[in-house]
């Protein structure tokens, strides 16, 4: 989790990317609805639509 945070705090897309394993996925704490599925994923964001 450092390891992100180091890499999260200045925006480093790369690392931040390196921290995951090649399955690895992030999402918001509070539930499914929240997980990122790509690009194709044609549900709304949980605050609005994509920009």
């Amino acid at each position: 989790m450092a390891e992100y945070q180091r890499a999260l705090s200045p925006g480093d897309v790369d690392a931040i990317v390196a921290t995951f394993e090649p399955d690895g996925y992030a999402r918001e704490p509070a539930g499914g609805q929240y997980i990122h599925r790509g690009l194709d994923d044609d549900t709304e964001p949980p605050l609005g639509p994509r920009l």
